[in-house]
């Protein structure tokens, strides 16, 4: 038997203004990918070592963003 069930999903929200330039890496103290500006808030994936996943193995330092 199948039951259903609802998922509360985490979202991460940018401390600083949109438009702000947040560096992003390729995984947990990791190689430089580029940047985000923070303008919305982002899906979490995953968190580890002080970093979020947000998606495409794009992870960002936690301490950046507030979770909720």
């Amino acid at each position: 038997k199948e039951e259903h069930f609802e998922v509360e999903w985490f979202h991460a929200y940018s401390k600083y203004p949109a438009g702000y330039g947040i560096n992003t890496y390729d995984g947990p103290n990791g190689n430089y990918k580029g940047n985000v500006d923070g303008s919305y808030p982002y899906g979490i994936f995953a968190r580890k070592d002080g970093y979020t996943d947000i998606g495409q193995n794009t992870w960002v330092k936690e301490e950046h963003f507030n979770v909720r």
